[in-house]
């Protein structure tokens, strides 16, 4: 017996295994975002993801001020403003307020929301 996709058995099984990528779909799970925090996804807030294994945060935007705390890599925290700062030698140097004191900002990664800032500080985690 020839093979023949003139039979119209052919075709059928042809046009059912052709379809049913179309109707078999897996429905799409659903995103749950956490509430727990408000700001975590509003525009104009930023968060900061330490970077540096061990920083200070200093009581003002220089490296000469006395430190409040120290962090470690991983750690995210809300950034409340910024300074531009000339050191000692002329370099401007940009500083990040946060609620446990300014850190400068080549110590950190800057998220525009809280998720990809837990994300980016899970990466540094490993």
């Amino acid at each position: 017996m020839a093979f023949s996709f003139r039979k119209p058995v052919w075709c059928i099984f042809l046009l059912c295994v052709c379809f049913s990528g179309c109707f078999l779909q897996k429905e799409p799970e659903p995103i749950v975002f956490d509430n727990t925090e408000p700001l975590a996804l509003i525009p104009h807030v930023k968060w900061a993801v330490i970077k540096d294994s061990y920083s200070a945060f200093h009581a003002e935007a220089n490296w000469e001020s006395k430190v409040n705390s120290y962090c470690r890599s991983g750690e995210i925290c809300r950034i409340l403003g910024n300074r531009t700062t000339v050191n000692a030698s002329g370099v401007s140097e940009v500083w990040l307020k946060v609620e446990k004191g300014w850190i400068p900002e080549n110590a950190v990664s800057v998220c525009y929301n809280l998720y990809n800032a837990k994300s980016v500080s899970e990466k540094l985690m490993q």
